[in-house]
């Protein structure tokens, strides 16, 4: 289990990353405060969701899916929300922590 300074690094460092099922991609990652903001490039919109809401599911659960990620993440953001703890190294593709 990694800390909450170095979790936030690794969002920071993150450039771009496919969605869960790799028909999407994201990017234009950025941090503001709680807020995690990243682009749809597909769609050319952007989302938002809270950097502590993630780290917090990332502490709780051992597999993460767009179904229980539901109580830590608002916003109908699910499923980036999942591929982004995939992307950073905490889960793997199978949405089970490492």
């Amino acid at each position: 289990m990694i800390n909450f300074n170095d979790f936030k690094r690794r969002i920071e460092n993150l450039r771009n990353f496919p969605s869960l099922t790799g028909r999407v991609s994201y990017a234009d990652i950025s941090l503001n405060g709680d807020r995690i903001k990243l682009l749809r490039v597909n769609r050319d919109t952007y989302c938002t969701f809270s950097l502590e809401g993630l780290y917090n599911a990332y502490r709780a659960l051992d597999n993460i899916n767009t179904i229980n990620i539901q109580q830590f993440i608002t916003n109908r953001t699910y499923s980036p929300a999942c591929a982004m703890l995939i992307a950073i190294g905490l889960y793997n593709k199978q949405g089970v922590r490492l």
